[in-house]
């Protein structure tokens, strides 16, 4: 008769579960649209309508002057950018039980998390000025049909701060060559230029150029853009061979960070992409100084962002029994944009 074996499937009754009292690291998107912002406190009393103000340019002279002759006088103007304020936030409720009994520290942990969901939540707001201006409309992948066989001006309707709710913040630059409709584009095999490349970077800073948009202070533009357009940068031969002749530290890790055409590139997987019939689009902003504003509550006296955390009191009828408590961020901000003529959207074909 054989052995009758005494192992972990017979006694699992005896085992105990070890449990390691330390959190897995989480991967969390990088918010990096506030740093770029032109940023203003919103005092209090000062109402929850945000406008901004900005001269308009007199135009150079045209004739010259005739001798002994006043010239018409010319009149100053201004434009203006109009937007409300709103509150965002989440909150988590724990119960007085798992605080006690958890291996990890729930309080801790839960703060941690909103702290990178107000992060997160930021930028998101932020897009609702510079993408679509509902933030379902910004959410991971959207559909692109209805402009499949629009030109790129049809992206964006009206000045600075007027949009319909249709269109963009900022005006739309397609990356293909001759092609002027995403549909005209092969969607099994993209051309280069079709992807994000440096032809389709040069042709988006021309643009912002050509209205004399500024750089910031490093003399560069900005472009935010997702993992895969970079990607498909990288697989542009032009951005190969500027590189291997510029520095070889890319190349080893795989980035696309140098300086491009006049942009700075920056990671962001936060931005929305688009797709439509197989067709598969990223979105990229390239943008210089003053391109949008960021107006929030409080900020710079610790009141723009709140980590709320609310436990049992002896008068709370709501929680009689102290058997749960409330962990929670809120903030009150609205962005726009300032100034079309400095940042472009800059549309292109992943490769599949």
């Amino acid at each position: 008769m054989a052995d009758t074996l005494s192992n972990i499937a017979i006694l699992d009754n005896l085992v105990a579960t070890y449990f390691v009292r330390k959190a897995l690291p989480r991967l969390v998107a990088r918010a990096v649209l506030y740093g770029y912002g032109e940023k203003e406190p919103l005092p209090k009393g000062g109402g929850n309508v945000v406008r901004w103000n900005a001269w308009s340019n007199f135009a150079a002279v045209s004739t010259t002057l005739t001798e002994g002759t006043n010239p018409s006088l010319a009149g100053l103007s201004s434009r203006k950018v109009q937007a409300t304020i709103a509150q965002y936030g989440r909150g988590v409720k724990t119960t007085d039980l798992v605080e006690y009994t958890s291996s990890l520290d729930l309080v801790q942990g839960v703060i941690d998390n909103l702290g990178d969901s107000a992060g997160i939540s930021v930028d998101k707001v932020i897009q609702l000025a510079i993408f679509k201006n509902t933030l379902a409309q910004n959410e991971g992948t959207k559909i692109l049909s209805v402009w499949m066989s629009a030109v790129a001006s049809a992206f964006h309707a009206g000045s600075n701060g007027t949009y319909s709710t249709k269109a963009w913040g900022y005006p739309v630059v397609f990356g293909m060559g001759t092609a002027n409709r995403l549909s005209a584009v092969d969607k099994t095999a993209p051309s280069v230029s079709a992807r994000l490349s440096l032809y389709s970077i040069k042709k988006t800073v021309k643009k912002l150029r050509s209205f004399n948009a500024m750089e910031f202070a490093d003399g560069f533009f900005k472009l935010v853009t997702n993992s895969d357009a970079i990607a498909d940068l990288r697989t542009d031969p032009d951005f190969k061979n500027w590189l291997q002749n510029t520095t070889s530290t890319p190349m080893q890790k795989g980035d696309a960070t140098v300086p491009v055409e006049g942009c700075r590139i920056i990671q962001s997987n936060i931005l929305p992409k688009y797709r439509a019939t197989g067709h598969s689009a990223d979105v990229s902003f390239i943008f210089g100084q003053g391109a949008y504003g960021v107006v929030e509550i409080g900020a710079g006296k610790g009141k723009g962002f709140q980590i709320i955390t609310k436990r049992p009191g002896p008068n709370d009828t709501s929680n009689p029994l102290d058997m749960f408590s409330t962990i929670s961020y809120k903030f009150s901000m609205v962005a726009a944009a300032l100034n079309v003529s400095s940042g472009r959207v800059l549309i292109t074909h992943a490769k599949p």
